[in-house]
């Protein structure tokens, strides 16, 4: 197997592969037998007839075909792995040359993870300019104020959960259907308002 890949725009790799005609008609052979093994022929078991009959019965297209996707599929794993390619899609496979008595060649195209070039970011940092932080006295009071009222919302709320958590009460079910009812239509009028 040869290989040869070209980068292409947009994080892809196209790689070009050439099965020599000697490894393709391996190929070729796997694929009348694994053929051959499913073919039914009158006057012979299931897979069992000799190679020269399966062969016309198949059709050469149709063997060619098989050993075709059997050469794709090892051959694309073995190119990708010998040239370090990290794939991050599935290939779109392109027959090039596909016929008997010559090499097979196929070529793929592959997305792979993009390379990331980062600017000099000490460079860029030096040229932000810093300003001074200033704090009012006002924003300090605002700040406290509003922090005293949360502190005291989240006491309150405390409080509440500690008496409900603690509470024993029995809720007549009328009421609490009654309570629904009542939420149900106050819903159904803010609805269309919203």
């Amino acid at each position: 197997m040869e290989t040869s890949i070209k980068k292409l725009p947009k994080s892809q790799i196209e790689i070009l592969v050439r099965v020599p005609v000697e490894e393709f008609n391996n190929f070729i052979e796997k694929a009348t037998l694994d053929l051959g093994k499913e073919l039914e022929i009158k006057g012979f078991r299931k897979g069992m007839a000799p190679k020269e009959i399966a062969e016309k019965e198949i059709g050469p297209g149709r063997i060619l075909e098989e050993a075709a996707n059997q050469a794709i599929k090892e051959n694309y794993f073995k190119a990708i792995s010998e040239n370090k390619i990290e794939a991050i899609s599935k290939p779109e496979i392109e027959v090039l040359k596909l016929a008997p008595g010559n090499p097979f060649e196929f070529k793929a195209k592959i997305s792979v993870l993009p390379k990331v070039k980062l600017p000099d970011y000490k460079h860029i940092a030096s040229q932000v300019k810093k300003r001074e932080v200033i704090v009012t006295k006002e924003e300090i009071e605002r700040l406290r104020t509003e922090k005293e009222r949360i502190e005291k919302e989240r006491v309150r709320q405390e409080i509440l959960d500690k008496i409900a958590e603690n509470s024993q009460i029995e809720i007549s079910e009328v009421l609490v259907e009654s309570e629904k009812k009542r939420m149900l239509e106050s819903l159904k009028q803010q609805v269309p308002q919203i």
